[in-house]
């Protein structure tokens, strides 16, 4: 490819030859489908952690709704435990 002629605050490029022409408009294209599929990759990207973010979300409230349920199983056994120890007392 032709370097750019300087001149002053203005940049004059250098008529290049066809074959210089065609190189340039190849890699040109090769970049143009390059980042349209680094674009798509991102995309998808974002798109399969937005919805990891989602069953995780719903994973994580299960498992919240789970741990109130055995919380409260855990306190009604205490309290079970507790008469019974003091049933247990009274009758000696």
């Amino acid at each position: 490819m032709s370097e750019c002629a300087e001149e002053g605050d203005s940049i004059d490029r250098v008529k290049l030859t066809a074959a210089e022409e065609k190189r340039l408009q190849r890699r040109r294209d090769r970049n143009r489908e390059a980042a349209a599929r680094c674009r798509a990759r991102r995309r998808d990207l974002a798109e399969r952690l937005h919805r990891e973010t989602i069953q995780l979300g719903n994973l994580n409230s299960g498992l919240q709704t789970e741990i109130a349920r055995l919380q409260a199983q855990r306190d009604q056994l205490q309290r079970a435990l507790t008469e019974h120890i003091a049933l247990c007392h009274s009758e000696q």
